[in-house]
This record gives structure tokens, sequence and C-alpha cells, in this order.
């Protein structure tokens, strides 16, 4: 038998860790597929009203309009909710696929709604794989280490499952914007200028595509292409413009040798300029993002009648901190304290990860002033100086500043919700990998020298135990590093596990299915319900929501008969001591009971 060499053995070793990532990335998935045909959750209403119950509304004709979709002709809101305030993009995609289930012949319950949330964890899967892509671009000498880590952190923490197949927009766009990213890094590193051009263009189109969804988007994407863009290169046209010396291109590795030949001169300028790696990124990322403002200001222009209105209004709206204090407010230092500081016993290990990297960031800061400063004053690229510090290192520094900025964006804004933080966490989950692969290493090594040490000095241990040993110390150290994001991180599943509305839910596709029903009642929350979304049937609903639940207005509803279906969460009994004996006394009759929480009533 041949030995193998030692390259054939990294080349092995390497197949088998893409191995990994794949199983991981298939399990993922596997892992949205089944939580799609679970019976149906939700726990905020953006996410059945601003992508479900819209696509359903243009599809089948019928369904609820939030203030988002309406003009001002069409809307009763008052100001200043003023619409149209949010791209057509995410109800075409529901229209789609909404046309596609009924192309199919598929059972609008059984088969539609959740073939759409397939659709949506694929979605998420493929934003992800976009991420760790970009991981990997930020990152290239650590390869399929980290990518397994991302990996492990993106299932263990609860949010990704909990928001994983969700309609909400922040979770919709993180495909476009992922892969944007990615797109755009792999654009400063391509060394043939069409195929850099092709994929900035790209890169331009879908971050443009994910702003649309979701317009907030443009903060982190601005500062990122910011903080990542070859602008060192710009340095280069001061020089080429005050110079008649030798002028080196660090991009073309190529040197300009100027005469006083003016029109020799001029040549070289425009030469230098066209082929530029920064500003050919530069503008070929707007010229796809060009197109895809086109695109949306086009299909405003179609339904409003005004081109990108909906852009206009939504910077109107969301602009002014007293119309974000509508719905609620929280100090700054609120995600701060709830997403990074956390209560629970294992999260010292994770407060001790951001402690590294603000450390490691700042000391990597002090470090590269200087060489900065030299390097400008040459006029060369600083990604290009491998001999004095690492581009893992540098990169490192700018993705956690990238993080710093977005972070403290957002903290800065009235309105605070998990969500909106979403982007960030998982691009904080990159951050995350690199630091806890460190750290593993770290205290993996010290584990393993000391158990060497101990082999040397008892017999007993032979080498097979030994490795043995080494190997099962090293999946118990990577579970504990691992741990805290597991059971520890506070996230948005801890505090909607308790109230995801799937008993709402499976009360108004119950209804639904019933041939005789004629109006429905819901006693709960306007927004709190799967709109026609989940019920399917173009009847009139109304929600009894109010204390005095024998007031006229009430009673009314209750005792219309073109009502004859009644949904009434067992809560509400406590709330409003009133309600069965109101019901009981206008010939209601309990009908069915959806998951132990929650009865139909019939009449």
């Amino acid at each position: 038998m041949s030995r193998i060499s030692l390259k054939q053995y990294s080349s092995k070793i390497s197949n088998h860790r893409q191995l990994i990532v794949w199983i991981l990335v298939i399990f993922f998935f596997l892992i949205q597929v089944i939580k799609a045909l679970f019976p149906p959750t939700f726990f905020h209403p953006d996410e059945i009203y601003q992508s479900f119950e819209i696509g359903h509304y243009y599809y089948y004709d019928y369904g609820i309009r939030a203030w988002e979709w309406l003009s001002p002709e069409q809307s009763n809101w008052p100001e200043p909710f003023i619409g149209p305030a949010r791209s057509l993009i995410t109800p075409l995609i529901f229209y789609t696929l909404f046309g596609l289930g009924e192309l199919l012949g598929f059972n609008y319950w059984l088969q539609i709604l959740p073939m759409i949330r397939i659709f949506l964890g694929i979605n998420t899967t493929v934003g992800l794989i976009g991420l760790s892509l970009l991981l990997k671009e930020i990152f290239p000498k650590f390869k399929e280490n980290l990518l397994i880590i991302f990996w492990l952190i993106i299932m263990l923490y609860p949010d990704t499952i909990l928001y994983s197949t969700t309609g909400l927009t922040n979770i919709i766009a993180i495909s476009p914007l992922f892969w944007g990213l990615y797109l755009y890094l792999k654009s400063i590193n391509e060394k043939n200028l069409n195929g850099l051009r092709v994929k900035s263009y790209l890169a331009g189109f879908l971050l443009g595509i994910s702003i649309w969804i979701r317009p907030d988007f443009a903060i982190l994407i601005l500062i990122f292409v910011i903080i990542f863009n070859p602008f060192l290169h710009y340095f280069k046209y001061f020089k080429l413009l005050i110079t008649k010396k030798i002028f080196y291109n660090s991009n073309l590795h190529e040197k300009y040798n100027f005469k006083d030949d003016n029109k020799n001169k001029i040549q070289i300028k425009r030469s230098a300029i066209i082929r530029d790696k920064g500003l050919n990124i530069t503008i070929s990322l707007l010229a796809g993002g060009l197109v895809s403002f086109t695109i949306n200001g086009l299909l405003d222009l179609i339904m409003w009648g005004e081109f990108s209105v909906s852009i206009l209004r939504f910077i109107d709206f969301n602009g002014n901190p007293e119309n974000q204090s509508i719905f609620g407010t929280e100090p700054a230092g609120w995600y701060f304290e709830n997403i990074i500081i956390s209560r629970d016993a294992m999260n010292w290990l994770f407060t001790i990860v951001i402690f590294m990297i603000i450390i490691s960031s700042f000391v990597l800061f002090l470090h590269f002033i200087p060489l900065i400063i030299k390097k400008l004053n040459k006029f060369k690229q600083i990604d290009t100086i491998k001999t004095e510090f690492s581009i893992d290192s540098f990169n490192l520094l700018r993705i956690s500043i990238v993080l710093f900025l977005v972070f403290d964006w957002w903290e800065n804004q009235p309105h605070k919700e998990f969500r909106f933080l979403l982007a960030w966490e998982f691009l904080f989950f990159c951050l995350s990998s690199i630091s806890i692969l460190l750290l593993f290493t770290i205290v993996n090594n010290i584990f393993r020298y000391l158990l060497t040490i101990l082999g040397e000095k008892f017999s007993i241990l032979t080498t097979k135990k030994i490795n043995y040993i080494k190997t099962v110390s090293s999946i118990i150290i990577l579970i504990l590093i691992l741990l805290p994001y597991f059971v520890g991180l506070n996230s948005q599943a801890k505090d909607v596990a308790w109230n995801n509305f799937d008993d709402i839910l499976g009360a108004q596709v119950y209804v639904g299915q019933q041939k005789d029903l004629n109006g429905l009642i819901i006693i709960g929350g306007f927004w709190y319900d799967g709109g026609y979304t989940y019920l399917h049937r173009n009847v009139s609903v109304n929600h009894i929501d109010d204390p005095g639940v024998n007031s006229s207005f009430n009673s009314a509803f209750i005792n219309d008969n073109e009502y004859n279906y009644a949904i009434a969460p067992h809560y509400k009994y406590y709330q409003y001591p009133f309600l069965k004996s109101n019901l009981v006394g206008n010939n209601w009759t309990l009908n069915a009971l959806i998951l132990g929480r929650t009865d139909v009533w019939t009449r």
C-alpha cells in the first residue's frame, strides 16, 4: 500500500470538511421543511399583513390591505399613515406563489400555505449560504473550519428557527442582501476586468432589490460598501495629476512612465482611470442598483401613478422619530442589554468572546494606524501588504467596524424590535465564528499539550488512548463554547414561545373549511390573527376586543345573524367575564376546541 503525500492528505481532510459543511446545510434546510409542515404559527402581525395577506389580496381579490399599500384616496387611515409606503416586490413574490399553487391544483390549506412556507425556508437557506460564502471571502485562510462553526451557530441559535419560514420582510430580504454583499467582495478580488464588472453589477442589482424589500437595509449596505471598498485607489488619481514621474498602479501591476508629451500623459491617465478596479466596481455597483431602482419605480408608476412613490413615503414616515414612537419607544442601550448582555448561566462564556473581539480589534487598530499612514504616502493598496500584516486581521477590524456602526445606528432609533437587527445578528455570527474558532484553537491546544505531558509521565496512556481522549475533548470543548448560543443568548424566541397564536390560526383554518360559514366574529385584537390568508373565505369578519363586552356595539355583532361563527381564545373568558354567558344567551353553541386553548362557536 503506497504512502500518500502530505498534500494528498490535506486535500482529503479538506474534502471531508467540505462534506461536513454540506451536511450541515442540508440538515438546516430539512429543519425548515419540517417546520413549514407543522401547524402554522406567528408572533408579529407584519408576518401576515406585509407579505401573505397583501399577496392573497392581489391574487384572490379579497383580503386586508394595510395602509402601506393604500393610496390616500383609498385609505381611511389618519395622518401620518399615508401610503403607499412599501414596495410591490414582496406582494408579487406571494402573488406568484399563490398562482403556482393554484396552477398545480394544490389544496389551499394543506398544500399551498405549506409550500409557501417551504419556499421561505429555501430563501433563508440560500441567503445564509450566501453569507457563509461572504464569510469565507472575508477570512479565506480558515476555509471549511470556519464554515462548520458558522453553520453550527446558525442551527443552534433559537431566532434562526423562529424567523426562517416567516413572512417578515426582514427574513425575505436576506437572500439578495447577503448574495449581493458576497458578489461585491468577490468583485474586489476578481482579476478579470469583465468578471469584476459583471459581479459588481449583479451585486448592485441584488442589494437594490433587498433595499426595496426592506429599506432600512440601506444603512447596513452603505456602511459595509464604504468600509470594504478599495477606496485607496482613488488617491492614485491625485498622484497621477500632479506628477510626471513613474506611477505604479497596484491593481494592474503595471508601471506608467510619464513623458513631457501632454497627449501621451492624457492617454495614460484615461487608461489608468478606465481600468482602475475601485472605479469600475463603484460604477458597476451603481449601475446595478439603478436598474433595480428603475424596476421598482416603474411598478409604482403602473400601480400608483407616481414613480418610486413607495420609497419616498417610507422615508417620510419612518424618518420621523415621532412616527416611529407611535409603535412604542425604548431607550438607547436596549439592544445591548437584550441581545449582547445575557442573564443566563452560560452567557459568561459568550461575554468573554465579545470581550476578546473588542480587545483584539482595538489592538489591531492601534497597530494599523502607522502602517496605514505610511502606505498612504506611497499610494499603495493596503490589502497587498501581506508581509507586514495579514489580510484576515485587517478584515477582522473592518467587519468589527461595520457591526459597531450598524448596531450604534439602531440603538439610536426610538422604536426597537428584535427583528430589526436580524440581518445584523446573522452578520455578527461571522465575527462570532472567527472568535470561537480562535478561542477553540487556543483552549484545545493547551489541553492537548497538557495531555501529551501526562501521557509521557504515565505509560498507561497509550498513543491510541491519548488520541481518543484528544478527539473527545475537542468535541466537548467545542460544545461548551457553542452552548451559549443554544441556552444562553437572549432571543426573540424565548419571548414568544408561549404566545405564537397557532390556536387562532388553527381556528381560522377550521372555520374557513365550513361550508355554512356566512360571517365570522373573532374575540381578540384586530392584528393578532391570520387575516383572510388563513380563513380563505370571502365573508365579513369583525373583531371584538373591548372590555365592555355587554356594550351595545359588541352585542350588535353577537346578535347579528350575518355572523354565524365565532372564535374565542380561552384567556378572553378571564379578560371579559360576561363573554361566555353572552354567547350562550344569544343561541351560540360550542362547535370545536382548537389545540386546547381556543373555542369555535356557531349558531
